[in-house]
């Protein structure tokens, strides 16, 4: 067996690959050890919502192993006996991709590939997307038909099956602009219900009447563009029909029919019953039929009063969230696709008529719904609640948790509705404008003084000082980023203030903070760490006297929030003990995760020899194909070309896969700044002198930051973001120098690619007990931290 050549890698240095074994070393070894045990796949199923939940246990309960997907342990599932549950930053993005790509699954086992299954539309998008390198780890039941779940993931996209599969639709015009709005009035017959084309948007259902009622939605029309509006068919919940199928090659292999009862809010199926139904069935294949499709799909359609069906929509590429109905009687949808996956057919299924299926946690009053208006199914049939299962308690322990906690957080939000309205009177007596507001003594003799400021012009010189002194050497808890932040969010402008301590009017500590509903530190989602300015001789008890006043100053606000912190820092104690002898009840709670890497004494070529294997074969490979077509990296630290890099910057990131920035001139003013200080970094890969990526990292204090990155989804075949963050470390290793590299929040599978160490922030929770809101805080952080 030969050993590879040392191979050259491209434009960052070079590395050396070790021997991999032969076919002949491998087929040798499993002659020595034997044929390894076949056992069944496991299913890797992607969130734990309810629909997840019932997902899991319906597969559980037959025996198959569930590896559960989730982003957050809030959902009540994520407690669940039915399934391992393993967490990562986000499942309803293009990184859950990255993320089932590197998720730990079982070893030293021979076993088909896992089967995967999606539990909303979104993901099922992104997986569509994404099919071919899914599909290389991952059994998808309708792999082959990804692209017509992913057309007919698109409402606009339903009418034109109907009209193909021969079936009933509602006249429908499709809303692109607000001022298509205003056209409706004569294409189609009120009341008109409205639905957005997109899956997962910020609505599901609006009807509304008249036009005018339709203007009054308008804001939230205007977030979900392109909306499809239609003529509303007449009847009520209890008309809508859905059947369930699980295909093979456009083949039916199970059905299931049911009816829904019940919908709060509209759409979202809260009460549901087996009801076998030939017609709906047939209707279902129909729609489907030519289109060759796998996996599970589903078909609602509504009844009219003169006994015609006509289409809603259909479910593609995943069960539907009323799976669980119809699993407890008798059709188990998830096990039929996890069949598929074993190569097997599935088992024949008889649909039975013995439960009743109800979502209280959406529609805590289900039952008694049903019972005033069905009391003959409410007694003679069985109840199959959204979470209740006495061999798997937890997640419906959680539920009753979070609708108690939802309960009081609304009797709370009521007493304090009320008594902020008696207050305004007073409010309205006290003008805000009077900034800075006179000095706070402590009391004759000792000197303290706490001075309130707005930032900009109005930050006295001293205080500019201090900051310069004492600040912590990071970006982020510099004078100019508070400035920045207060000038271009709109929602912090108002808001933001400097809190500045004096001891005999010199200053010995200031705390940048936000008041409001929102109150604490100043900071939004951009923030990735927070820490107040503390002089050498501050302490405790001083601070606890500028604590009363920022309180003060927040006028009936009875929660404060400090963070993202560095929980190992003194100031994160300091803060903690000041807020506390003030007289706030305190409580810590986790942020995010965030890794770095130390790299002091430390060049490119070692760092680079040190990454995973994958990892620098896809650097190698993408490169040379990148370059080869035309493609070049730009890296700009300023100059006449920065306008043109930010218009470039602003072009991919439209183009990417990720939200539209609701910040656009924040970031544009921070690279800005970020130029005309020498810290900016901004790396655009070209080809043919179009942008397809683009990263913004800022270089100060000898730290390097990776603030923003984002690119083109038609060009991800060259792995550009890669390719950038290879160039940009090479960079401000190399001739920065930087001794920290700082990907700033969350823990994305694909960072600990790149940096090697991980440590955590913080916040702290203060609460006002003297306050309504503050004790309703207290007692729901009490109950939470109980239950965790």
């Amino acid at each position: 067996m030969r050993a590879d050549r040392p191979q050259a890698t491209p434009h960052f240095r070079s590395e050396s690959v070790s021997a991999r074994p032969t076919s002949i070393d491998l087929a040798a070894e499993q002659l020595r050890l034997g044929p390894a045990p076949v056992v069944p796949p496991i299913a890797v199923l992607v969130g734990l919502c309810g629909h997840g939940l019932a997902v899991a246990r319906a597969l559980h309960r037959q025996g198959v192993t569930v590896i559960g997907l989730e982003q957050s342990h809030e959902p009540p599932g994520t407690r669940t006996n039915s399934a391992s549950v393993q967490f990562t930053a986000d499942v309803n993005s293009d990184s859950l991709v990255d993320a089932l790509l590197s998720m730990p699954l079982p070893q030293n086992q021979v076993a088909p590939k896992p089967v995967l299954l999606l539990t909303n539309d979104r993901m099922v998008a992104i997986i569509s997307r994404h099919i071919d390198a899914v599909s290389q780890r991952f059994f998808v039941s309708w792999e082959a038909s990804a692209a017509d779940v992913l057309r007919l993931l698109k409402k606009d996209a339903i009418e034109a099956q109907c009209r193909s599969s021969g079936l009933n639709y509602p006249k429908s015009a499709l809303v692109e602009t607000m001022a298509d709005l205003p056209r409706l009035e004569g294409q189609l017959k009120f009341p008109v219900i409205f639905k957005p084309a997109q899956p997962i948007s910020a609505f599901k259902t609006i009807v509304v009447n008249s036009l005018a009622e339709a203007h009054s939605h308008a804001a939230l029309l205007a977030r979900c563009l392109p909306v499809v509006a239609q003529e509303f068919i007449a009847g009520g919940d209890d008309c809508i029909h859905f059947g369930a199928l699980m295909l093979k090659d456009g083949l039916p292999l199970s059905r299931f029919e049911g009816r829904k009862l019940r919908s709060r809010p509209m759409g979202h199926t809260t009460v549901a019953i087996s009801d076998a139904n030939d017609e709906v069935h047939r209707l279902a294949v129909q729609f489907f039929a030519g289109l060759q499709m796998n996996g599970p799909v589903s078909l609602e359609l509504k009844k009219d009063p003169d006994g015609k069906f006509w289409v809603i929509e259909p479910t593609v590429g995943r069960t539907d969230f009323w799976l669980d109905v119809c699993v407890h009687n008798g059709v188990n949808l998830p096990l039929a696709e996890y069949a598929l996956g074993r190569g097997d057919r599935p088992a024949p299924m008889v649909q039975t008529n013995e439960t009743v299926w109800i979502n209280g946690q959406r529609d805590p009053y289900a039952y008694l719904w049903l019972l005033v208006h069905y009391p003959g199914l409410a007694i003679r049939k069985r109840i199959g609640a959204l979470f209740i299962d006495f061999k798997d308690f937890l997640p419906a322990a959680v539920s009753l948790r979070d609708q108690a906690l939802a309960a009081v957080a609304w009797v709370a939000r009521k007493i304090v509705k009320r008594v902020r309205a008696a207050n305004e009177v007073g409010e309205a007596t006290h003008s805000s404008s009077l900034l800075p507001r006179p000095a706070l003594s402590s009391g004759p003799g000792m000197g303290l003084s706490v001075e309130t400021c707005r930032l900009g012009k109005g930050v006295p010189a001293d205080v500019r000082q201090f900051f310069e002194e004492f600040a912590h050497p990071n970006i982020e808890l510099r004078l100019e980023w508070f400035e920045l932040l207060s000038d271009h969010a709109p929602a912090l402008t108002a808001a933001a203030r400097l809190m500045v301590l004096r001891d005999g009017g010199r200053c010995i500590a200031v705390w940048p903070v936000q008041v409001g509903r929102e109150a604490g530190a100043l900071g939004n989602y951009f923030t990735a760490l927070y820490e107040p300015v503390h002089g050498p001789d501050v302490d405790v008890a001083r601070l606890s006297m500028l604590v009363s006043a920022l309180r003060a100053e927040c006028r009936g606000t009875g929660v404060l929030r400090f963070g993202p912190m560095d929980p190992e820092s003194a100031a994160f104690a300091t803060v903690e003990l000041a807020l506390k002898k003030a007289g706030y009840t305190t409580s810590r709670y986790f942020r995010f995760g965030n890794w770095y890497l130390p790299c002091a004494k430390l060049s490119w070529q070692c760092f680079y020899a040190g990454r995973p294997g994958i990892l620098r074969s896809t650097i190698r490979r993408m490169h040379r194909r990148f370059t080869h077509d035309g493609g070049r990296i730009e890296i700009l630290t300023g100059g006449p070309q920065l306008e043109s890099a930010i218009d470039a910057y602003r072009r991919v990131y439209a183009a990417s896969w990720k939200h539209e920035e609701p910040l656009q001139d924040f970031v544009s003013a921070l690279v800005r700044q970020s130029a005309q200080l020498g810290r900016l970094r901004f790396a655009i890969a070209w080809l043919n002198n179009d942008p397809i990526a683009a990263q913004i990292w800022i270089v100060g204090f000898g730290r390097a930051e990776i603030f923003k990155l984002a690119y083109d989804d038609a060009h991800k075949r060259y792995s550009p973001g890669t390719l950038l963050t290879a160039a940009l470390l090479e960079h401000v290793i190399d001739v920065d120098k930087v001794a920290e590299v700082d990907y700033l929040i969350g823990d994305d599978p694909y960072k600990s690619m790149w940096m090697t160490h991980r440590r955590e922030r913080w916040g702290i929770v203060a609460f006002d007990t003297k306050t309504v809101s503050g004790v309703i805080g207290a007692v729901r952080q009490t109950f939470s931290s109980w239950f965790r």
